[in-house]
């Protein structure tokens, strides 16, 4: 979608991989919203997706949050439900459309929302026991040791340079690796 005004409800995606960009307060959110439970209810099973089939990715927890909990209200409010139901015009399956919905709320938590820590996580979760990955083992927050080693690494590789020795006196080029190891 290269306009967020292209990107509608009813619209085709065009693929199945969708990337959606546009500036804050622009509706992004709503719009994601509403393609999806306009997806999830589609009595067209050739066109219809299963909250399990999906996965939306986002920055920040926050975001995910607030699109799991959109998205239920476009599939519970009756206002929001009878919005979508319009969407489909003349082509409105009314039992179909009931069916899928019913499906879709009962699934929801099944969609793949969140940020890309959490899909990675996800996606070791399924496909690590090909790796010999432990299901019970959990991915580490801290970051700490990864970002030292890195960083002594990198330090470590700059100051064997030798045109970065050679730009330097004894004294100074002793200054300087001072200097940079406060950096990190």
């Amino acid at each position: 979608m290269s306009n967020l005004n292209e990107f509608k409800a009813e619209s085709e995606l065009g693929s199945p991989l969708t990337f959606l960009n546009a500036s804050a307060g622009t509706g992004k959110t709503y719009s994601i919203c509403k393609k999806l439970c306009y997806l999830f209810v589609d009595s067209n099973e050739e066109n219809r997706i299963k909250p399990e089939e999906v996965a939306v990715i986002t920055f920040t927890n926050n975001a995910a949050r607030e699109l799991k909990t959109r998205i239920q209200t476009f599939l519970t409010n009756e206002e929001e439900v009878a919005d979508l139901k319009k969407s489909f015009g003349k082509s409105l399956n009314e039992k179909q459309f009931e069916k899928n919905r019913a499906y879709s709320i009962a699934h929801l938590n099944e969609a793949s929302i969140g940020t890309i820590h959490h899909f990675c996580t996800e996606i070791l979760g399924i496909v690590g026991t090909l790796a010999d990955f432990d299901a019970g083992r959990t991915l580490s927050q801290d970051t700490s040791d990864l970002l030292e080693f890195t960083n002594n690494a990198n330090l470590t590789k700059y100051s064997q340079s030798k045109s970065f020795a050679r730009s330097f006196d004894s004294k100074s080029y002793q200054k300087t690796l001072k200097e940079c190891s406060e950096l990190f």
